[in-house]
């Protein structure tokens, strides 16, 4: 039989693995949110699962490591499938993401080398909240894909370039001190 407090360790420190991996998949004010509110109860769980192996050694043995590592694979498991995770959505999702990139290609009012905010179909939605798109003096199109956000001021998404570089010198480059190439001409971004 568990013990009630192990099977408590185990039960938050699996909310706590799945609310952070959905957070490090595609970050948002309220995966934020859920993941501050869990942080108290998970810190709790922790320390716990820190004292059990000490206090339950003798009548538990090895089961007394249950709790702490369970706690362990929650703490550091998001980082380690999170990212394969988001890189493995923004592939299902590339194709939509390249039917607005065409659409800009074709469009005129993206040829006046200033940005400007593409307006996007009600299907595509739930790809970004925000689309910007820039074509330079030398013809480079910069596309730039909003995809999720955080507290205090954190931004996430792809940018679309037309050559295989990232465009640090579009506006839009200059805005993301941290970027890295997802595949050729698409690049991870964040603030």
């Amino acid at each position: 039989m568990i013990p009630r407090r192990y099977r408590s360790i185990l039960v938050i420190a699996t909310l706590w693995f799945a609310t952070l991996t959905a957070f490090v998949v595609h970050q948002s004010g309220w995966l934020q949110l859920a993941v501050v509110l869990l942080l108290f109860p998970y810190m709790g769980c922790l320390l716990s699962a820190l004292v059990i192996p000490f206090r339950d050694w003798k009548t538990r043995q090895f089961h007394a490591l249950t709790p702490l590592g369970a706690c362990l694979v929650s703490l550091l498991g998001p980082y380690l499938i999170g990212p394969p995770l988001r890189t493995g959505l923004f592939y299902y999702h590339l194709s939509r993401y390249e039917a607005i990139v065409s659409r800009v290609e074709r469009d005129p009012a993206f040829d006046n080398r200033k940005p400007a905010t593409v307006s996007t179909e009600e299907a595509e939605k739930d790809l970004a909240y925000s689309v910007l798109a820039q074509k330079d003096a030398n013809g480079i199109l910069t596309v730039e894909f909003l995809t999720g956000g955080g507290f205090p001021v954190k931004h996430t998404g792809y940018v679309f370039s037309s050559t295989e570089a990232f465009p640090r010198e579009s506006f839009i480059g200059q805005r993301w001190p941290y970027f890295h190439e997802v595949r050729p001409h698409w690049f991870r971004i964040a603030d």
